[in-house]
């Protein structure tokens, strides 16, 4: 595509996702066929919108959800992301003191001073697919919805730098990388791996990350370095998270092993056949990752003449690296949580 044609699109999503945001300050979603029937020209932009998170669709009613949000530039859009920070501060400070205590979004409204239907509206768009989420007592957001905070709050520290954050994981060259990784599978396949190690990553796996994706079409000995750094620096993070103490030099095979024991991943624990059966393979992959990197890695010198990866190999190390450290950082998450 070319930079003239790129901008049309961009100006064509632009456009949608801002009649998208009227729309819901009027309390009034986009109906996706009366908008069809209107703008037939739109309706590539938002499929796409829809494959890429920017929306969401419940009954035929078209959302705008917060990635649309955080990239959409108008006066409009600003303001309201103005309302979502003040809600973030005010339940972060609140979750600090009191943890999972509900507030009503009336009384939110009157401490941040804005007004209620505006602090609903904010609120809806945090769960709308933020690196947060609020649990509510109701599945419409309204002054009288009761809502909690959750970890999440402290963890991302401020909105500003949730939002940053969000904004460069939809940076296009980063996601244009990632769909060349994954050929095969759609935008929403790829969006959800993608963000799911980013929002649970440290600083260094997300670093690691990148470089997976980046590296993953030019520089494939790069790649299996990268996939295998991934995994070691997933399996720190939950080490250094719980305090457990491990040798400074230690390989991954034998951070993975302390990690296993931790999580509560040993194969011979595991009821469910199947379970068992992929918990042996992690163990397999992760020796796999190790040994491919020792190969065909880029970290040691190599002989004249040495064998090459095939993009297919560096591919596979890395779509294996991404799984292993979801499921890792997925399930560190979820044994943290009560």
């Amino acid at each position: 595509m070319t930079s003239k044609e790129n901008g049309k699109s961009d100006r064509l999503r632009n456009l949608v996702l801002s009649d998208l945001l009227r729309a819901e300050l009027r309390g009034d979603p986009v109906e996706f066929e009366k908008y069809c029937a209107k703008y037939s020209r739109r309706i590539a932009i938002l499929h796409e919108l829809n494959s890429t998170r920017f929306v969401e669709v419940t009954n035929n009613r078209w959302h705008l959800a917060f990635n649309g949000l955080a990239v959409l530039k108008s006066s409009e859009a600003r303001r309201v992301l103005v309302d979502c920070q003040k809600v973030f501060k005010f339940m972060a400070k609140h979750y600090q003191a009191n943890q999972r205590q509900p507030v009503q979004v009336q009384n939110l409204a009157d401490e941040i001073k804005r007004p209620a239907q505006r602090t609903a509206l904010a609120v809806t768009f945090l769960n709308r697919g933020s690196n947060i989420s609020f649990g509510t007592d109701s599945p419409t957001i309204t002054a009288e919805t009761k809502i909690t905070g959750d970890l999440r709050l402290l963890e991302e520290g401020s909105f500003g730098k949730m939002l940053k954050k969000t904004r460069e994981m939809l940076l296009r060259p980063f996601m244009a990388a990632a769909r060349n990784l994954f050929p095969g599978a759609g935008q929403e396949e790829v969006n959800w791996l993608i963000d799911s190690v980013y929002s649970l990553g440290s600083e260094e796996v997300k670093a690691e990350w990148k470089k997976c994706i980046d590296r993953s079409s030019d520089d494939l000995t790069g790649s299996i370095t990268a996939a295998r750094s991934l995994v070691e620096s997933a399996c720190k993070q939950i080490l250094d998270a719980r305090g457990i103490q491990y040798p400074a030099a230690s390989k991954l095979p034998v951070l993975y092993g302390f990690v296993r024991k931790e999580l509560l991943l040993d194969p011979s624990g595991e009821a469910d056949e199947a379970l068992r059966t992929i918990l042996q393979g992690c163990a397999t992959v992760v020796n796999g990752l190790a040994e491919l990197r020792n190969k065909h890695g880029d970290s040691h010198g190599k002989a004249p003449g040495s064998a090459k990866p095939a993009l297919r190999h560096a591919r596979l190390a890395v779509a294996f690296a991404g799984a292993m450290a979801d499921f890792l950082l997925s399930t560190d998450d979820a044994r943290k949580k009560p």
